[in-house]
Parts: structure tokens; sequence; C-alpha cells
């Protein structure tokens, strides 16, 4: 078998042509570019970095190896990745150096021992303690092993053909246990989090920092200013003086002690205390900052992860299939969008560091020891330790997939066969129902026609200015009989809408009351027939709409999308600066924007430019700070709310907290939040564990909105559940 050694010797190639049959690039080159962690072009990495890259050029939908080397010559990591229709490897992580260095991490990557499973491990998961420095280089292989050749000024072949360095020279800082051993996965409830920063460039001694643990940027990155917000109890631990003794520091105490809400989240060092992200503070694993909110995907990683204990007993289901803006879908179609996956994990699966990544028929049940038969073949990846995948990675073009209906399950110890608790498995669609973990859909079957604003107004492929989400969709579906069904959803960058269904009849649908996401939305409608028989049918269409709330005069400032899974009652509370929750149903509280003072339904809005508030109308566009909620949700299909707020600076008192939160009014729901700050879209949340009505917690905090008195709002994830008041109160 022949490789080819990527960038080795820091030779430049210059002038280099393709074989016409080697890429899918018009015969260009193949090109490869290694990545910092903020997807910068680098030359050299920190151990501490994810070893990431970008492949063009190739042959299109295609599938190739990328092996990691080190030093003496011994493979550390491997990954099989596919190409897109443009002959473009995604850029991607392909291992994670630091996380086998046995001398830092602990053995399992973990502060608390968990269950690894022994048998069933190919040879290519194998791994031992990582050279920490030194010159590495990546090889690349097609599908039957030969090196990918380029040609030279001279017409030879030759391999691409540069180097890059591992270097250890920079302080870096990991989420630790109390000895200084960093781990990735910490137990909820039961796990002490400290922080170990290690001596290097950049922190010296004696050194005075604030230190923070902030929900996992990933989609939304570390823009220069981007504020810093801690969601431990006690917030960020302030003014900690850095003495290093053999090298490391570690806090003497946790920074989030026995954390209560499982999630993804980083360690952020402020080095200066600026209390905001700047070149020269210390993120664990730093996520690129996205150029286009409407396009974020990218590099990032996990810093670490609170999770459940592992549980053999228990499946462990999940959102996995998403398209390239790390989007979760149901619905996929050729020039619409390849296959993605990427898992994170509430729940400890088996442990290894690699994991075989599954697309297969869809069953409705999966049984413990089910064979996995791939329907193109698999994708073989690194993992972070315990399993904290957040990386996306394309796992089918779409072009090798016929329509049909699919599943995605992470092989996480890669025998093959799906292990109960130990596997990860998307059979579920966004709803939570068992039809399919996700559609490919056949284009030309579903055209839509008109998408209307409440204004009455067309907006389809243009900009809808109206207050109000919420829009009419019509079109037609050929090929379906009435009893098809009909679902829209909008999809704005990293965010989706919950989906609403339709009615079909004579070959026409209507969807009704749709909300939209602030920005640039992606109309997606599926129609479906037979699913599960050998004859469903599965067809799409899909168009344009950009919210800009209110046009230029009157854009909302903080607009959230409140979705969950079945037909229960949740309800949004939307609370001003000062105020207080006070209930489920007190249309008296006109500090608290809910169902019973505050539907766009029935013409309802608060006026918060006076200290208490007061009621006004759904269409009040005057100045000041107008808060709304669209509809009430009350068993209905759209399962979704959705709150925002004009002129926010206009709040009286302006400085202070606006509260966000969900109470469960009948049954038992895992809500989930879609969060813009003018526009910009911030980190989806779901609450960590269930919301029930009878009894327990009822509520979800999801977060709050902070003003200052300049009027500069910033966003807050707390994403903590609890009773009534007691969780849902300022911070």
């Amino acid at each position: 078998m022949k490789r080819v050694t990527w960038w080795k010797g820091m030779v430049v190639v210059l002038g280099l042509t393709l074989m016409a049959s080697c890429g899918g690039g018009g015969g260009a080159a193949p090109t490869g570019t290694l990545l910092g962690p903020d997807g910068s072009e680098v030359t050299s990495l920190d151990v501490s970095a994810p070893v990431a890259a970008g492949f063009a050029n190739l042959s299109a939908n295609s599938q190739y190896t990328v092996r990691t080397v080190d030093p003496n010559g011994n493979t550390v990591c491997t990954a099989t990745v596919y190409t897109d229709n443009d002959g473009t490897i995604p850029d991607s992580p392909y291992c994670y150096l630091r996380d086998r260095d046995t001398s830092r991490f602990t053995t399992d990557g973990e502060v608390n021992a968990m269950v690894i499973k022994a048998d069933g491990i190919d040879a290519v998961f194998a791994h031992g303690k990582a050279v920490t420095t030194g010159d590495y280089t990546l090889e690349v292989f097609d599908s039957d092993g030969e090196e990918v050749l380029t040609k030279s000024a001279d017409f030879e072949d030759v391999p691409l053909t540069k180097a890059f360095a591992v270097t250890s020279t920079a302080a870096r800082t990991c989420a630790s246990n109390s000895s200084g051993a960093c781990a990735r996965s910490f137990l909820k409830d039961v796990s002490n989090v400290y922080v170990t920063i290690e001596q290097g460039d950049g922190v010296p001694e004696g050194s005075v920092v604030d230190i923070y643990v902030v929900s996992d940027r990933c989609s939304v990155g570390y823009p220069s200013g981007a504020a810093l917000q801690d969601v431990s109890p006690d917030g960020a631990n302030v003014g900690v003086t850095v003495n290093y003794t053999g090298g490391l520091f570690t806090t003497g105490t946790p920074v989030w002690a026995n954390p209560a809400s499982a999630g993804m989240f980083d360690v952020v060092v402020d080095v200066d205390r600026s209390g905001t992200y700047t070149a020269g503070d210390l993120v664990e694993i730093l996520d690129q900052t996205p150029a286009d909110a409407n396009n974020p995907g990218g590099l990032c990683a996990v810093g670490f992860a609170v999770q459940d204990a592992y549980s053999d007993g228990t499946d462990v289901i999940m959102q996995i299939a998403m398209d390239q803006n790390r989007a979760y879908q149901d619905v996929f179609a050729p020039g619409i969008s390849d296959v993605f996956a990427q898992v994170q994990s509430m729940r400890r699966l088996v442990h290894k560091f690699g994991v075989r990544k599954y697309v297969v028929v869809h069953q409705n049940t999966w049984t413990d020891g089910d064979v996995l038969t791939d329907v193109i073949p698999y994708t073989l990846d690194e993992v972070q330790t315990g399993c904290t995948n957040q990386q996306r990675r394309l796992v089918a073009p779409i072009n090798l997939l016929s329509p049909g209906c699919y599943d995605v399950v992470f092989d996480v110890d890669g025998d093959g066969v799906y292990d109960r608790g130990g596997d990860a498995v998307d059979n579920i669609d966004l709803d939570g129902a068992n039809t399919c973990g996700f559609i490919v859909a056949q284009s030309g079957l579903v055209t839509i026609d008109t998408i209307v604003n409440v204004n009455g107004e067309n907006v389809k492929d243009g900009t809808n200015n109206a207050i109000s989400a919420k829009v009419t969709i019509t079109g037609s579906a050929s090929e379906f009989g009435s009893g098809a069904t009909v679902k829209g959803y909008a999809v704005h960058g990293s965010q989706q809408g919950g989906s609403i269904l339709g009615t079909l009849m004579g070959g026409a649908f209507t969807i009704t009351d749709m909300p939209l996401l602030s920005g640039t939305n992606r109309i997606n409608v599926l129609v479906t027939e037979g699913v599960g028989t050998a004859n469903a049918k599965f067809g799409y269409a899909t168009a344009t709409v950009i919210w800009n709330p209110g046009g230029s005069a009157g854009d909302i400032d903080f607009l959230a999308v409140i979705t969950w899974l079945s037909l229960t009652d949740m309800d949004t509370h939307f609370i001003k600066t000062a105020g207080t929750y006070t209930g489920r149903t007190d249309a008296a509280n006109t500090a608290d924007c809910h169902y019973a003072n505050c539907t766009q339904d029935s013409n309802e809005a608060l006026d918060w430019t006076t200290t208490n508030g007061s009621q006004t109308t759904s269409n009040d566009t005057s100045t000041g700070a107008i808060a709304r909620l669209d509809l009430d949700c009350i068993g209905c299909e759209a399962k979704t709310e959705t709150a925002w707020i004009m002129e926010t600076s206009e709040v009286v008192p302006k400085e202070g907290n606006l509260l966000l939160c969900v109470v469960a009014f009948s049954g038992t729901d895992t809500p989930s939040a879609n969060v813009s700050i003018n526009g910009v879209a911030q980190i989806p949340l779901t609450a960590p564990s269930s919301i029930d009505s009878s009894s327990g917690n009822d509520m979800w905090f999801a977060g709050y909105l902070s003003q200052d008195a300049n009027g500069n709002i910033t966003w807050h994830a707390v994403n903590a559940v609890g009773v009534g008041a007691n969780v849902c109160k300022q911070p």
C-alpha cells in the first residue's frame, strides 16, 4: 500500500497540475490546508489543538482515508471521510493528540471510571501515549489504498508534500480533577470540575486571571469581544492568582461543584480580565467563529461534557443527522445538503478513541445485538475522550443515496452491531416519532407556490417585514393521495423551528401559522406517503424568506422560538427587568409576558416602557419596548411558541435582566429554545431534563437577557429545571 505524505519537509510545490481522472475540481491539483482551531491556515499546532484540515479538488462523492502519523512513523489516528459533489472534504478535525497523552489526561480521559468494552475493537482503534512534540504528517489514501498524486512542473507524479510541527510552548488550560488530570467527561450531580493551567507563554507565574465555565460555543465561535457568561451557580472565579507547581496550577476549589446540568461546555481563562474573549485568553479548545451567521459550519469541539452515567439498559436515541450548517434535519435532497452527523450525548457511551458512523435502512426499534448493514460504506472517525463527539462530519453524500428512509448509528466500539447504551442512534424525526432518522426525498414532486405573511404579502424568496413571525404556505404535490402527510418548518443557520402539519386536498397543500426565525429562513416542505412500505413516496421543496421583524424602523432586539416534542401544553414566560414569576395564570402581572396577557392571537401585548409595564395591543408599533407572544400553543401540532421584544433600550428600568422561562402547564415534555439577539443566532438550548406539570420540576429557566446602562444586550444561557419561582428568578 502506498501512502501520500502531505506537507513533508517544508517543501512548497508550485505549478502543479492534476491528472484529469483524479479530481472533482475541473483538473486542478488536489490541495490540503492545515487549520488552527479558529479555522485559520497554519503551519504548526500546539499539542492541545485538534489536528484539523480541509481538502479540495479530489474525486467527487468519494471516500478517502486520512491518517495522522507521529514523528516516529506510528499511526496515531485514522479516519475515513467523504468528499462532496465538488470534490471537497469539509474542514474537519482528524485527531485529538492531547486526549491520548496519559501523563496529563486520565487513562480513560475522565475523572470517574467508566465502562470500557474490551472486545470487538479494530486495530485502527488501538491507541497509546502520543508523542507530544515533533514533526507530524497527514497521510491520504483513496478508496483503493493508492496515494493521491499530482503532476509536478516536470510532469512527474509526486505526492503533496509539507510537514507540520506540533509544539508545546503556549500556556493552555483544561477542565480537570483536583489533582490536575485533564478530563473531557464529568458525571452530572457527582463530579467536581476543577481547572488546570499548564505553564507556558502568555500566563507567567503570579498572573491574576478570571476563570469562566461557559456553554460550548459551537456554531457561534469566539469573536473578539464576545461576552463571557459563566454557567455555574456561583459565577466566574475572579481574581485567581496563578502559582505553578511542577509547571501546573490547579484551582484550590471546584469551579463547578456537582454540576446539575448535562451539556457541553468550555473552560475560558480570561487573562486580561476584560469579561470578554480577546486574543491571549485561554480556551480549552477554541471554536471557529463563522464568517456568516447563516453558514455556521466550520470547526468546533467540546472542552468538556457533563453527562449522565453509562447504562447498558437504555437506548441512547437522539438527533444525529444534520446539514452542513449543523441544523438537525429530517429531510435531505439533491442540491440541498449532503448528510452530516454530530453527536452531543447527554449520557456516557461505551468509550473508545474511534467510532464507525453507519447510514442504514430505518428501523422503528433497535434491539441489542442487531447487525449494522450500511447502505454506503461507513465512515471511521476519531472521537474526543468520553465520546463528546461534536465534530460535524459528512457521512453520506446525497448523490450516493436513493430516495428512502434511513437511520444513523454511531457504532462507538466498532464491533459492527448495535449495543444498547453503548452506541447512539438517530431513528426519530424532529418530533420524536419513530418515522425515520432522516429521509432522502425526490425532487420535482412538490412545489411551493406562495408564502404569505399576516399582511397578505407574498414573501416567498423575499423579505417579510411584518411584526408577526407567522406565515401561510401554499403549493402543490403530485403523485400523492389524500392520505399523504404534509409538514413544513424553517431553518436559520444552525437553528430550526418546530414542524407544522399542513393539509393536502386535490394535489394542493396549505400550511398555516408557521413561525419564522429572525434572519434568513430556508423554508422546507416535506410530503410523504406510505412511510415504512415498499411503495413509500417522499417529496420535497424549499424556498427562502428573510424575516426582518418590523422592518428597518422597528427591528426586534430579542427573539426566542420555543419548541417541544409531543402534544402537551408548554407555556412561555418572558419576564421584564425586575419582574418576577408569580404563577402560571397571573394575567394581572404585566411584568410577565405569557399566554394570559400577551398573545398576538388575542391582540394582546405588553408595553414595558413604564416601571411596572402595562397592557397594549399586539399591533402596537409605537416607540417603546413592546413585548409579544405569538400564540398560546395548547396541544397544537405546531408545538412552537415565539416570544420577542422591540426597542429593548426603552425598558424601564433599563439596566437589568429579562428572563426566559418555560412552564409545563399540562403534560411532560423536554422543550428547546432558539434565541436570536439583533438577528444573530445564539447557541440552541435543550432543557437538561423533562419538565412535568403534575409533580416535581415544572419549570425550565432557559436563560436571561442582560442590558447595561447604554442599552447593550447580551444573552446568558442558564439551562436549569426546577419548581416555579424557585428556578425562574433573577440571577
